[in-house]
């Protein structure tokens, strides 16, 4: 037989493509023997081509592929190699249509076009199942090479070597910012999923155009939401965007976050306020700036005049009609409210109207506390500030004159919540980083502000010193705002003796176990960190602090303490063993140390459970018939 008649018999499958022996029929004897299975297979469903052709290599001529003269088939004038190719391309575009696998009953991608079987089962069938040399674990082998590897410890192998190759073959937009995340790469810590992470970035990033400065508003903009179908990518593209802006902050070239959304928040709340003040009420927010009030002390005296000034609009009074009269209304308003004994409905208080019915039951409503007196004080010292700045900028006319209603008094806690929490404190058992807060409200009197700032040392080197061998930490210098103008302790350092208290020394050790853990190789300055913060280095919230002490209550055996209430006890403690001293060095102003030292100052509550107000569509519910 010549070689020209051995190749006209040889023939493509309709089903796999592949080029077999021509029988007769159509189909290979590999796919017949798969088409006797109950279900059909992908080759069956996913067929590229559905004709019978014979190759025949006689003609030459120019490859339509390769350009090449060489032998080719007239149907299609493709070589040999050109179409071996193709049919390669096709049959993995087959592999990507998705199956049930007859093994394992899952929808996967399937190992073989003549059957319905993933690759998993297709391993487990051929027990390729052997100890990992990288995890150590059993599991199935997905390479024997240089192995015996399982597929992810397989695919870490490799991840650095696919990232270079990503990363260098990138030519499109945003060329800059990729290259500063690149820049930060530890190559010997890369893995499979770092690599998956960059190049669902690259794509983000051939879509996106990036601005230049970048501003946290084209980030609120543009982040993808994590309630989509595919959350993985989601939370990718957030994490290299993340790690992006705080690449962008650290350089100076964007601003904080905590100070972009403390200015967002404001501007929200300007936003809320009645049209015809938001100007007026943004030269106020201005003029707050540039005479130092903190951004709390701005943000709570908006939020009292937001309800004042609603309060004035509802009534349709304007700042230059407000008088006496207008504002011991207003005072009244907050002070109380009408409530059903019956149903407790609620309604607004008006000073010069009758007593209301109830709309639900009918019952005559009868008048209750709607504010306490430290919360209607606040509200008139606000609306006081307001209205002097108001007269000075010509937009009232007569000063009103309130009494704050701020007492003397402070609250805290009996001994034996202290000596209970202290006992927990010292017990080996207790979680570490609970014990350390404890230990530094109760036997320091540290501020919530102090334990979200608190820094270890750095050593020569430029290291961060552990706890256990630097013994202290430093508490840095707070900004004066106008409304107080004290930066702290005298003395920055906190400093342990261990040699006082023999339970202190393991529970620093401990301590510095866990921070080992969430820093994970990391270098951060801050005692207290989250797994979130760890790597921007960033100080935690509040939130953080009033979380961490309510689990330790909770582990503890003591209803919820709040911090404040804590080291307020700590300071009366210090101030009964006749060491008011010491609370000047603690931060605490003359005035205050010397109020603390009075019986007649202290009232004593009891640790109770933690109250959360009523809320709808996230707003504080207020009587029925008043202005949120």
């Amino acid at each position: 037989m010549s070689a020209s008649n051995t190749i006209t018999r040889i023939a493509v499958c309709i089903r796999c493509e592949r080029p077999h022996w021509n029988t007769g029929p159509d189909v290979c004897g590999r796919c017949e023997d798969s088409a006797k299975n109950s279900q059909p297979s992908v080759a069956e469903a996913q067929a590229a081509r559905r004709s019978y052709r014979r190759m025949n290599s006689t003609v030459q001529g120019n490859c339509s592929g390769c350009g090449r003269f060489k032998r080719i088939d007239p149907r299609d004038r493709h070589c040999v190699d050109c179409q071996k190719e193709r049919y390669q391309r096709n049959r993995l575009e087959v592999l990507k249509q998705k199956i049930r696998c007859k093994g394992c009953s899952e929808i996967k991608r399937p190992a073989y076009l003549s059957e319905n079987i993933c690759r998993r089962c297709v391993l487990t069938r051929k027990n390729e199942v052997a100890r990992c040399i990288d995890c150590g674990k059993d599991k199935l082998i997905a390479v024997r090479k240089n192995g015996p590897l399982c597929l992810r410890c397989y695919q870490d192998r490799d991840a650095s070597k696919r990232l270079r190759s990503l990363l260098d073959n990138y030519r499109g937009p945003n060329q800059d910012y990729l290259t500063q995340l690149t820049d930060r790469i530890d190559w010997n810590t890369v893995d499979e999923e770092m690599r998956h992470r960059f190049s669902v970035f690259v794509a983000f990033l051939r879509d996106t155009s990036i601005p230049e400065p970048l501003t946290w508003e084209w980030f609120d903009d543009n982040m993808p939401s994590l309630k989509r179908e595919n959350r993985k990518r989601a939370q990718r593209i957030r994490s290299s965007l993340w790690d992006l802006a705080y690449l962008q902050v650290a350089q100076g070239r964007l601003e904080d976050r905590k100070s972009y959304l403390g200015r967002k928040r404001i501007e929200n709340l300007i936003e809320q306020m009645p049209e015809q003040w938001r100007k007026e009420m943004a030269d106020h927010v201005d003029w707050m700036k540039r005479v130092s009030f903190s951004p709390y002390t701005i943000y709570t005296r908006l939020i009292n005049t937001r309800q004042w000034l609603s309060w004035c609009d509802h009534r349709g009074v304007g700042l230059h009609e407000i008088t006496e009269f207008v504002f011991e209304e207003f005072e009244q308003f907050y002070k109380w409210q009408w409530l059903c004994a019956d149903c407790d409905t609620q309604a607004g208080y008006d000073l010069y109207g009758d007593t209301p019915n109830c709309f639900q039951c009918g019952v005559s409503m009868a008048k209750a506390t709607w504010h306490t007196n430290r919360a209607v004080g606040s509200m008139c010292f606000d609306v006081q500030g307001l209205l002097r700045w108001a007269i000075e900028v010509g937009l009232a006319r007569e000063a009103i004159t309130t009494t704050p209603c701020h007492a003397l008094t402070f609250r805290h806690y009996p001994d034996d919540v202290i000596k209970q929490i202290a006992r927990y404190v010292a017990s080996p058992m207790a979680c570490p980083i609970e014990a350390f807060v404890f230990y530094l409200i109760i036997f320091h009197t540290c501020s919530a502000w102090e334990l979200m700032h608190a820094q270890l040392p750095i050593a020569e080197n430029g290291e961060v010193q552990k706890l256990s061998e630097a013994l202290c930490i430093i508490i840095p210098e707070r900004e004066p705002s106008r409304g107080n103008l004290s930066t702290g302790r005298v003395e920055k350092p906190i400093e342990f003796d261990p040699s006082l208290i023999e339970w202190l020394t393991p529970l620093l050790a401990r301590v510095d176990e866990w921070r080992g853990r969430i820093l994970k190789g990391l270098r951060n300055k801050y005692v207290l960190i989250t797994p979130c913060g760890a790597k921007h280095e960033k100080s935690i919230t509040y939130k953080y602090i009033s979380n961490t002490i309510d689990r330790g209550c909770a582990n503890a055996g003591v209803a919820h303490c709040t911090a404040k209430t804590l080291r307020l006890t700590a300071a009366a403690m210090f101030a009964d063993a006749g060491v008011m001293g010491i609370l000047k060095l603690m931060g605490w102003s003359k005035q205050r140390a010397h109020q603390l030292g009075w019986i007649e100052n202290r009232e004593m509550v009891l640790p109770g459970v933690r109250k959360i107000a009523r809320r709808k569509n996230n707003m504080r519910q207020s009587p029925a018939g008043t202005l949120a």
